[in-house]
């Protein structure tokens, strides 16, 4: 299963990712899975995704995604994942975002930001 993290927001909602994808883990049975991460052009490498830092927290693969524009990269995130987490805080990008992936019958959770 390969799991994408759709978020505009960083650290403050690690936590809340966390208890997400381990509420995931219980759920499915499914211990092992990889997190797609995605890069675009101009992203400064040092630059760690939620994605990333609980992967690396918690021994998961991942899978790397890279494209040009911000847009692009959800497209092929949303169209590559098995499930998919969205945090949503406002954010018009990530809000069409979730409105497209859940039009396409995939799986998936949403994190409300506060």
């Amino acid at each position: 299963m390969k799991v994408a993290i759709i978020a505009a927001t960083g650290a403050l909602n690690y936590r809340l990712l966390d208890n997400k994808l381990n509420e995931l883990i219980e759920s499915s049975g499914c211990y092992l899975f990889y997190i797609l991460c995605g890069y675009i052009e101009g992203r400064k490498s040092e630059e760690e995704t939620l994605g990333e830092l609980w992967a690396r927290n918690n021994g998961a693969p991942t899978l790397y995604i890279h494209e040009k524009t911000i847009d692009k990269l959800i497209d092929r995130l949303i169209f590559s994942a098995d499930y998919a987490i969205f945090i949503l805080d406002g954010n018009p990008l990530i809000n069409n975002a979730f409105m497209r992936y859940k039009m396409s019958g995939k799986h998936g959770s949403v994190i409300y930001a506060q």
